[in-house]
């Protein structure tokens, strides 16, 4: 298959017009021409990943119910998400684990589910926004591999309010990425997790101390580190 003069995405490069082969599902350098697709004016780039995704279309993941992964997993697909991490809300044990086991067994159409955001229950009670404060509780590895085993190992991304007690030795042990959220950190605290193994940092400006001259904050910290990812609200 060729992709005819499409205004193609090129990292360092950004659209460029160029023609595409595709053989087998996989780009190539040439190829046949017989089945072309003429996209004059339009614009080819990589399937998007979105890491952060409670619900779209009407259906919420924590529903958990392989028929609103299935309407999040095609309306992703729909807009160019071609890979989702659902993620959970700060919820009673029994509805996370049981949102998790669902999300560990959906074989379905539409974006791919590489894996479960875990967004609470490891956040501050002062900067929970919409999360529940009933459920919120200390980072603990005992609870983290109890709902870990409820996804099958399926967890890649959870969240953590760095000030927590306990909070710095679970980023070290939990074996998977962590993103800092929902927290009342200061400068050194959040340095002292990203050292810890930290990556992230969810909705950036949100849920967090606001960035000020003499108290930078997980914003001055997500700055001056290096190799950290943050998210931004863009709207």
């Amino acid at each position: 298959m060729k992709v005819k003069d499409a205004f193609v995405f090129f990292c360092g490069e950004g659209f460029v017009k160029r023609d595409i082969y595709i053989e087998n599902g996989i780009f190539v350098g040439s190829g046949f021409d017989e089945d072309v697709i003429d996209a004059e004016d339009l614009y080819m780039l990589p399937g998007l990943i979105d890491t952060h995704l409670h619900g779209c279309a009407g259906a919420d993941f924590c529903d958990g119910i392989q028929e609103a992964l299935r309407t999040m997993a095609e309306y992703q697909a729909e807009n160019g998400i071609t890979t989702i991490l659902p993620a959970a809300m700060t919820l009673d044990d029994k509805t996370l684990a049981r949102a998790f086991s669902v999300a560990a067994e959906y074989v379905g159409t539409g974006a791919d589910i590489y894996g479960i955001n875990m967004e609470g229950p490891y956040l501050s009670y002062a900067k929970r926004g919409a999360q529940s404060g009933k459920f919120l509780r200390l980072p603990e590895m005992e609870h983290f591999n109890e709902m870990q085993r409820a996804a099958r190992g399926k967890i890649k991304l959870v969240s953590v309010a760095p000030e927590l007690n306990g909070a710095i030795e679970f980023i070290e042990q939990c074996g998977v990425r962590v993103s800092i959220a929902h927290t009342e950190a200061d400068y050194e605290t959040t340095v002292k997790a990203f050292g810890a193994g930290a990556k992230n940092v969810t909705h950036l400006f949100n849920a967090m101390p606001p960035f000020l001259h003499r108290a930078p904050g997980v914003i001055g910290a997500a700055a001056d580190c290096e190799d950290i990812t943050v998210e931004l609200i863009c709207d």
